[in-house]
């Protein structure tokens, strides 16, 4: 394999060898380029080989980051296929600065950052990196994730109606705090099924755990590890499809994986897949989500990814064909730690963020057509006041025309700021102009008691400023 070379990263006494020259050293340590290792199985054949599996350094976890460079320059736009140009105008509501008046107005920005509703038994996330997050009904569920050397167990609940945070405590049986776990929704659309994961000593605190949250309950249970498991480690993706659990990638801090295992959670019990043609390179921290009878497996890579443009990958979950997506000169930059959402209305994949190549903390947002095979760039490089910052290790998910992303690292911080962005713009509706109109001149919501019907005054308490309802046409 060449020349070997002994790696002492400092704070791990673990010895890593046969890495290539190393690039950088970053403020947290050495952070090795690793050597590739190709895997490309024939059909009907398993290689359980060590030729499955790519070294990699245990301070490759995404949790630990570098400062971030100045912000990525979008590609230009003439090799993206365009969106038609939607119109932005709109008029105030009210006089701006008038104090009898509202000082609100029509969103002009697809872009809104969110604020949160504080209130004696809801709070916000603390800042946090390499934490999951899923999706049921109007509630976004953040769950774990790392921040100033302590990996959170924590389950936090996200109205994306009413923009109110509660967080739930712990019952049942107690999971151990993680980062860069996987997680998805279940067959039902009522449990929470997460895998995986890392302690805060990467690569020797591992989790290969199965575990699932029932929503209704918010209960935690450990699923039984019976079959042919997935090895413990981290950065692996987790889809559902029918009554399966598909889980692709990742790795232990030694090597990277590109193997395919299938959870059944009917029988539940793990099992080992093959499939035909050529698999996506061994890689951790992609995104991986179900489209029809197809899952795409967009991105990801080893401690970076690799120069050049990003691959989307398909598996035909039914025939269990790999094939690589056509995205010609189209292509965004290659990334590792960004998320995607699928827009099924639109039968669109929205990719957002993550790090590339050179370390650039990225803050473009495309849309894949999966029926057309064609790219749309939606937002490139701005203004923090236009979009959110360039970050990595966030999470993200799609509800009611919009895209809501929380919390990651720039390189430099952990956040936990919550991002919208609304594919439709329009100007607010009848019944949120009346409601802002009243609200102007009560101070007191609960003193309409009486003098209006209750499902008004109920309304007008969902629809007051800052929350997500009220602030649907509107921003600030």
């Amino acid at each position: 394999m060449g020349n070997s070379t002994s790696i002492d990263p400092p704070g791990d006494d673990t010895r890593i060898t046969d890495f290539r020259p190393q690039p950088p050293a970053s403020s947290s340590g050495i952070a090795p380029t690793v050597r590739t290792t190709e895997n490309v199985q024939t059909p009907g054949q398993e290689d359980l080989s060590l030729a499955n599996i790519v070294p990699v350094s245990p301070q490759s976890n995404g949790i630990t980051h570098t400062p971030a460079p100045s912000r990525p320059q979008a590609p230009p736009r003439s090799m993206l296929a365009r969106r038609p140009s939607r119109e932005r105008t709109g008029g105030t509501v009210g006089k701006k600065g008038d104090g009898n008046r509202s000082d609100w107005v029509w969103e002009n920005s697809h872009w809104t950052k969110l604020k949160a509703n504080k209130e004696k038994d809801r709070e916000v996330p603390k800042c946090r990196s390499g934490h999951a997050c899923v999706q049921i009904g109007h509630y976004m569920y953040i769950i774990g994730g790392y921040s100033d050397g302590i990996c959170f167990s924590d389950v936090y609940i996200l109205d994306l109606n009413s923009h109110l945070w509660r967080h739930v405590e712990n019952s049942g049986t107690v999971v151990q705090g993680r980062a860069s776990h996987c997680c998805c929704i279940g067959p039902g659309n009522r449990d929470i099924y997460m895998f995986g994961g890392s302690g805060p000593c990467w690569g020797r605190t591992n989790l290969g755990d199965l575990c699932k949250f029932d929503t209704e309950k918010e209960e935690w249970s450990i699923m039984p590890l019976r079959g042919q498991m997935p090895p413990p480690g981290y950065g692996q993706s987790l889809c559902v499809y029918k009554h399966r659990l598909i889980l692709f990638g990742g790795t232990c801090g030694s090597f990277f994986y590109n193997h395919l295992f299938e959870y059944d959670t009917k029988e539940q019990v793990w099992t080992r897949l093959q499939a035909q043609g050529r698999p996506p390179n061994p890689r951790y921290k992609h995104q991986a989500v179900v489209v029809g009878d197809c899952m795409y497996v967009l991105g990801g890579g080893q401690y970076s990814p690799e120069e050049g443009p990003m691959d989307i990958h398909c598996l035909d979950l039914e025939k269990m064909v790999w094939t690589q997506q056509d995205l010609g000169c189209m292509a965004p930059q290659a990334r590792i730690a960004h998320t995607c959402v699928v827009d099924e209305a639109r039968s669109q994949i929205l990719i957002f963020g993550g790090r590339s190549a050179s370390e650039m903390k990225l803050q473009d947002l495309y849309a894949w057509d999966v029926e057309k095979q064609e790219l749309s760039m939606l937002a490139g490089s701005g203004p923090e006041d236009v979009g959110p910052p360039g970050r990595e290790f966030h999470c993200a998910c799609f509800f009611d025309g919009q895209m809501f992303i929380f919390g990651g690292s720039t390189g430099t911080r952990r956040m936990n700021d919550t991002w919208r962005y609304k594919l439709e713009l329009a100007p607010p509706s009848l019944q949120v102009l009346a409601a802002h109109s009243l609200l102007q001149h009560v101070e007191d919501i609960e003193e309409l008691r009486g003098r209006l019907a209750e499902e008004v005054v109920e309304c007008l308490r969902t629809l007051r400023p800052n929350s997500f309802q009220f602030t649907a046409g509107l921003s600030r």
